[in-house]
């Protein structure tokens, strides 16, 4: 059957639940990326889908991929448990990579100026880091790099996930900073690969998984930015995105700057269980003063493109009146460049305001606008000093108890019955006795996980049983539809309820279905395509349900499908994350093609 593949992604996207316990997975978007390209030695490339190696016998043709992610401020090296590099193959063949830590600084495009006369900013080119003037030089043509500290990467067409750790563990602080540098192993030869940069789009953007323990108290969670950039007043045309800082200021001549920072908060977080929210802040290397600013932060009414947007296009940015208020430069550093840090209860804007903060922001601005001429600078994401550190949230929140409907079966024969989770040990008699019990389980809250996102605790209080839900996800997708959504409930009962981890998978549906339709309501595209999904392919379902038969796959079918697991991984929230890289595993193994009788066999 074509394109049932896709019924499995929306099966995965709201069966699987993966619950975390004493680790938390990251997943550190690709913030930066470029090809050096040795042919265009003065041209930037960073705007482009692709990042490029390539290699040539005559010399002229070699080219170099840069990499930058987003990974957390509050992670140390000795916290890594695993890393896993995830990067798309475009076009090209099968290459042994060499990546190496960088070890300066650069710059990813070319910021054009509005006026019209050249550039604000310059990207990385084989010749130059790129900057303000286009005129540090790299130490070596190629880009600066550690070459003894590289180590080896096959990478093919399509998805390739590869185990760093001892990688990333060893070199964390310059990879935090300034990246990794891709090259051929072999740059004599003409091998060649075309790799999906983050403009190429979430469902070939790399990205870098880090599992780390972060010995968190009990339901305390990090958030670390997605977004952050500054409009100012003075320039009020020019986005500022290049910036290693974002600056908060008022002047009675030149006017006013303000921040705007984006946190990855996951749907899971109910605004009713935030115990405290406190914003850490860090001083940026251009500080240049101790001004101690009081700022007060404001929810953002609408949401802001860190690429884009300007003072003008914002109009200044539009923003609640409620607010929380604090001072930076709370603790100084010791020592040069000058740097500070600093903590703000939010706790209270973020109990009225979650919504708003999840999908748009915040602001932050000097509270004495208009009447005391002072700045400060805070470090961006973008930031390379060691000493900044990059903004991020800790939320605390109450635990939940969860009720969880629980089987218990005294089981002699070979068949498993409807919803419940568990299953007993099977012989060839054929009597069975099911006992449905419902039982208390307190859940602890530390399903963590990122976007760079971060931790998610699970949903609200909620009650399980054998019975059907109110409204899960199939109705919130296919609303009064009541014959299409029993093909898929004929789906769970006939095929899923057939193995113990299928059962297990239903289970967790219920109990985490709350979330799954949080997700949806606030994705608009995905909760889209998945309704379409399911409309277009539920008569060839039917009939295979009727029929009894396989689901055939074939090979291409099968890599497609994990492509797009893939991208909803990007597009979900952490426990979300966490539990599709769960679901691939298992498809790895075979275990969930099995349960839901899919065959993989070559296309005719």
């Amino acid at each position: 059957m074509k394109k049932t593949h896709l019924i499995l992604l929306i099966i995965f996207f709201i069966f699987c639940a993966y619950t975390a316990h004493g680790a938390t997975t990251y997943v550190c978007r690709g913030m930066h990326d470029t090809t050096l390209d040795k042919s265009l030695a003065t041209v930037s490339r960073g705007n482009e889908d692709a990042i490029e190696v390539a290699g040539d016998s005559g010399g002229l043709l070699v080219r170099r991929g840069l990499l930058r992610f987003n990974i957390p401020p509050f992670i140390s090296a000795g916290q890594i448990t695993q890393a896993v590099l995830h990067i798309y193959g475009k076009e090209g063949s099968t290459v042994s990579i060499s990546m190496h830590p960088v070890t300066a600084s650069w710059y990813e495009r070319d910021f054009a100026n509005p006026a019209g006369t050249g550039f604000l900013s310059y990207g990385a080119t084989w010749n130059c880091r790129g900057g303000d003037d286009n005129a540090t030089a790299w130490a070596a043509a190629g880009g600066d790099y550690d070459q003894a500290a590289g180590t080896a990467v096959t990478i093919g067409n399509g998805w390739n996930a590869v185990d760093v750790t001892g990688f990333v563990s060893s070199n964390f602080e310059n990879l935090r900073l300034f990246g990794v540098l891709l090259k051929l192993a072999d740059e004599a030869g003409t091998a060649g690969q075309e790799l999906g940069s983050r403009e190429a789009g979430e469902a070939q953007a790399p990205y870098l998984e880090l599992t780390v323990d972060l010995g968190l108290p009990e339901n305390t969670y990090l958030y670390p930015l997605a977004a952050d950039i500054y409009i100012d007043e003075e320039e009020p045309d020019h986005n500022f995105n290049w910036k290693t800082r974002v600056l908060i200021s008022w002047h009675p001549a030149k006017g006013t700057a303000r921040g705007l920072w984006k946190f990855d908060v996951p749907a899971g977080i109910d605004a009713s269980r935030i115990d405290s929210a406190i914003l850490f802040l860090s001083g940026s290397e251009h500080a240049m003063n101790y001004n101690e600013l009081e700022v007060a932060c404001h929810a953002l009414n609408q949401p802001f493109d860190e690429g884009l947007d300007t003072w003008n296009s914002l109009a200044g940015g539009d923003y609640t009146s409620d607010n929380a208020t604090g001072t930076l430069c709370q603790e100084i550093l010791p020592g040069a460049p000058v740097n500070w840090r600093a903590q703000i209860d939010v706790t209270s804007l973020l109990a009225g305001n979650l919504d708003k903060i999840r999908d748009n922001g915040l602001l932050i601005r000097s509270a004495g606008e208009g009447s005391m001429k002072l700045h400060q600078n805070m470090a961006a994401r973008e930031a390379y000093d060691i000493t900044d550190r990059a903004a991020y949230l800790e939320i605390k929140v109450t635990p939940t108890t969860v009720l969880t409907s629980t089987t218990t079966s005294a089981s002699s024969s070979g068949g498993g019955g409807g919803g419940g989770g568990g299953g007993g040990a099977t012989t060839s008699s054929s009597s069975t006795s099911s006992i449905a019990t419902t039982t208390s389980t307190s859940i602890p809250a530390d399903d963590l996980s990122t976007t760079t996102t971060a931790v998610e605790p699970p949903p609200e209080t909620t009650t399980t049983t054998t019975a059907e839900p109110q409204q899960c996800v199939i109705e919130q997708l296919l609303p009064g539809s009541p014959d299409q959504i029993a093909v898929f409930r004929k789906l769970r009962d006939e095929r899923m309820a057939q193995s113990g981890s299928g059962l297990l998978l239903t289970a967790l549906y219920y109990v985490y279905n709350k979330e799954a339709s949080a997700i949806l309501k606030s994705n608009a595209g995905l909760r889209t395509a998945a309704q379409g999904c399911l409309r277009d392919l539920l008569p060839a379902v039917a009939a295979g349900l009727q029929s009894g038969d396989e689901i055939v796959m074939s090979p291409k079918e099968l890599a497609g499908l994990v492509g797009l697991l893939q991208n909803l991984q990007a597009h979900g929230s952490g426990g979300l994350r966490l539990a599709i890289g769960y679901a691939l595993q298992q498809m790895a193994d075979g275990e969930m093609l099995n349960v839901m009788k899919i065959d993989v066999e070559n296309d005719q």
